[in-house]
C-alpha cells in the first residue's frame, strides 16, 4: 500500500516538474517584456555549483524562504502578477490508515495537482472591476473512506480519478463594490454554507453541511450565475442559481446545462452580518429534480436549510504577529430525510493560529461533526454517524506544509457491523 502512495506521488510530481520545465519556460519566452532581466534572472539561469559559495547560500536561503517551491522563475512571475497575470499550482498528497476499525485495515492514498490562473481584467483590459479565473484539477489515488465505510467523508480531496476543468468564472464588482456578479463553472461552496476557520481541517464535514443535496461542489462545480449585494460594510446577501445535474450522476461540464422547465437546477441564497472578526449566515437552498426517495417513490424538488456562524474568540493582547488566535466555528443543516440521506447535522470546533510565538503560520484545529441520519421508511441506516477531528499543520516553508491527523469515526454510515474506526492521516501540501 505505501509503495502504491509513493509510485501516486512520484507521477503526479512529475507531472508538475514537466509542466515547470516544459510549459514555463515557452511561456517565459514568449513573454518578452516581463520582468526578469537583470541579476536576477542571470543567476536563476545558473547551476549553484558554478555561483561563488556565499551567493550560493544566499540563493539557497532566498528559495527556502520563498513562496513557491519552483522560485520565482527569475522574476516572471512578479512581472506577470504586476501585469494582472497570477499562477499558482498546488500539490497535496493525503495519506491515511485505518488503524483500529472501520471496514478494512489498509493505506490509502490520493493527490490533487491543482493549477490555477487569475486574469486582473482592470490591468489586462481597463475593464474595471472585472476578474477572470480558471481552475484546473488533476486527481487520482483511492479514498480513504472506502476503508473506513464512513458517509461524511474523512478527506475533503477524496473523490473519483479526473482531470478537469473545475472552476471558469467572470466575476465583476459594480456600484463601489456593493454588488458582486459572478458567472461560470463555480464551486458553490466558495460561496455558500462554508466556514473559514475550519480551512485547515480535512474532513469533509468541516467544510460544508453534508445534508444539502446536490450542493455543485468539489469535486464537481458546475454551471451557475450568482449574485452578492453588500448593503452595509458589515451585511451581505447573495443568491445563485446552478446546474443541477451532478445529483443525477451527470458530471458537469459534459454536457451543456439545462436551463428548461424540466431541467435539474440548484437554487442557493444566504444572508448574513460580518463584523469585528465575527461572521453569522443563514442560508436555504432548493434542488429542483426528480429525486428518489428511501421509500421507492420519487419527488419533485427538495429544499432544506442551513447556518453558519464564526469568530475570533481571542488573540494575544502583545500580539506582534498578525493572524495568531484562536477562532470557532459552528455548522447546522435540515434537509427533509425522505430523501436526504443526513436530515440533521451539526459540526462545531475551533482553530488555534500561530500556537507557539515565532510560528505564527502554524495551526492546530479540532472539530466534531454529528450526522443524523434518515430515520425514514426504507433508509438503510440504523444509527447516526459521529467524527472527532485532531490536526495540526506544520508550516517548514512559506510553500511546504507537513499535517499529521488523527480522526475517530463513531458507528461509519451508521451501520452496525462496522467498528468504530479510527484514523490516522497526513497531508503534505506544496506551493509549486
Amino acid at each position: 500500500m505505501l509503495a502504491g502512495t509513493t509510485r501516486l506521488m512520484a507521477a503526479h510530481l512529475t507531472i508538475a516538474i514537466t509542466f515547470l520545465l516544459v510549459v514555463a519556460p515557452v511561456a517565459a519566452r514568449a513573454d518578452s517584456g516581463a520582468a526578469g532581466s537583470g541579476l536576477s534572472s542571470a543567476v536563476g539561469r545558473i547551476l549553484p555549483g558554478h555561483l561563488h559559495p556565499e551567493v550560493a547560500a544566499e540563493a539557497a536561503r532566498s528559495w527556502w524562504e520563498g513562496e513557491h517551491a519552483t522560485g520565482e522563475w527569475g522574476a516572471r512571475r512578479e512581472g506577470w502578477e504586476a501585469a494582472g497575470v497570477d499562477l499558482e499550482i498546488a500539490y497535496l498528497l493525503d495519506t491515511s490508515v485505518v488503524v483500529e476499525g472501520g471496514a478494512r485495515r489498509g493505506t490509502a492514498g490520493r493527490s490533487l495537482v491543482d493549477l490555477n490562473l487569475t486574469f486582473d481584467l482592470e490591468r489586462l483590459l481597463s475593464v474595471t472591476g472585472t476578474t477572470l479565473f480558471v481552475d484546473l484539477h488533476h486527481l487520482r489515488g483511492r479514498n480513504g473512506s472506502d476503508d473506513v465505510g464512513d458517509l461524511q467523508g474523512i478527506s475533503n480531496i477524496d473523490g473519483e480519478p479526473v482531470t478537469e476543468l473545475a472552476e471558469a468564472w467572470v466575476e465583476s464588482r459594480l456600484a463601489a463594490d456593493r454588488v458582486r456578479l459572478k458567472a461560470g463553472k463555480v464551486d458553490a461552496n466558495t460561496e455558500f454554507a462554508y466556514a473559514a476557520a475550519a480551512g485547515d481541517l480535512l474532513h469533509a464535514s468541516a467544510g460544508v453541511t453534508p445534508t444539502i443535496v446536490g450542493l455543485p461542489t468539489y469535486p464537481d462545480p458546475a454551471w451557475s450565475v450568482n449574485l452578492f449585494v453588500y448593503p452595509t460594510a458589515a451585511s451581505y446577501a447573495g443568491i445563485a442559481l446552478y446546474d443541477g445535474s451532478s445529483v443525477t450522476g451527470a458530471a458537469t461540464g459534459t454536457h451543456a446545462p439545462d436551463w428548461g422547465f424540466a431541467g435539474d437546477r440548484f437554487w442557493i441564497g444566504e444572508a448574513g452580518v460580518a463584523r469585528h472578526r465575527a461572521r453569522l449566515g443563514v442560508g436555504l437552498w432548493h434542488h429542483t429534480g426528480f429525486l428518489p426517495r428511501f421509500d421507492g417513490t420519487t419527488t419533485s424538488g427538495t429544499t432544506g436549510a442551513y447556518g453558519v456562524a464564526e469568530s475570533r474568540v481571542w488573540q494575544p493582547t502583545d500580539d506582534t504577529e498578525e493572524g495568531r488566535g484562536l477562532s470557532c466555528f459552528l455548522l447546522v443543516g435540515w434537509a427533509d430525510d425522505a430523501v436526504a440521506e443526513v436530515g440533521r447535522h451539526l459540526t462545531l470546533g475551533g482553530r488555534w493560529a500561530g500556537p507557539w510565538a515565532g510560528r505564527p503560520n502554524d495551526a492546530a484545529a479540532a472539530m466534531l461533526s454529528f450526522a443524523d441520519l434518515s430515520d425514514a421508511k426504507g433508509a438503510p441506516f440504523v444509527g447516526d454517524e459521529t467524527a472527532v477531528e485532531l490536526t495540526y499543520r506544520l508550516q517548514i516553508t512559506p510553500f511546504l506544509a507537513i499535517q499529521p491527523d488523527l480522526q475517530w469515526i463513531r458507528h461509519p454510515s451508521g451501520d452496525p457491523p462496522l467498528d468504530d474506526a479510527t484514523v490516522v492521516s497526513v497531508r503534505l501540501a506544496v506551493a509549486l
